[in-house]
């Protein structure tokens, strides 16, 4: 994957209204810069590697479809879980189908 010029320029000015603890979820970048959700969720590992941003937790539930409220740490986080908070049904076993991924800023530079 590669960014344009443009694609660049637009993804610095969307960081820099960002502090150090926000959450940010990728797909909200995929407009301004024209990006897959793939793609989007890509590019923000590679900046977790750098360590600008931690990857972050939130599981979806199947029963009311509604995201959870939590933001998790790790995936052992939220396999804790066991029951939605909006609706309180019993989550699945197999979580991991239901979890969307945020990246947490940790660097303020």
């Amino acid at each position: 994957m590669t960014l344009e010029q443009n694609q660049i320029q637009k993804l610095v000015s969307y960081l820099e209204n960002f502090d150090k603890g926000n959450i940010i979820n990728p797909s909200n970048i995929n407009s301004k810069l024209g990006l897959k959700d793939k793609e989007s969720q890509k590019l923000f590992s590679v900046l977790s590697s750098f360590g600008a941003f931690q990857h972050v937790y939130r599981y979806y539930c199947p029963n009311c479809n509604n995201l959870s409220y939590e933001i998790y740490n790790s995936l052992d986080e939220i396999n804790k879980v066991e029951e939605c908070e909006e609706c309180y049904h019993d989550l699945p076993q197999e979580k991991y189908k239901y979890i969307a991924i945020y990246f947490k800023v940790i660097r303020d530079e």
